[in-house]
């Protein structure tokens, strides 16, 4: 998807950068699936906003209940 979009496209866009990172949590999840500490560790980093925000990402949003 990015392959013909610039960096600097990405960084002018927040819809960009969030599906940029998106991709690459994805691509971190496919490439280290034998890495169940880093795999927990970064899900966790995800399910947090605080921590989300720290590392520069959106955080997840929370479904909400009926």
């Amino acid at each position: 998807m990015f392959e013909s979009i610039s960096i600097k496209e990405i960084s002018k866009n927040p819809t960009l950068q969030q599906a940029f990172r998106n991709q690459m949590f994805e691509e971190c999840l496919e490439k280290f699936s034998d890495e169940d500490t880093f795999i927990e560790k970064l899900w966790e980093i995800r399910k947090s906003p605080v921590q989300s925000e720290q590392m520069g990402l959106y955080p997840i949003e929370q479904e909400e209940g009926p």
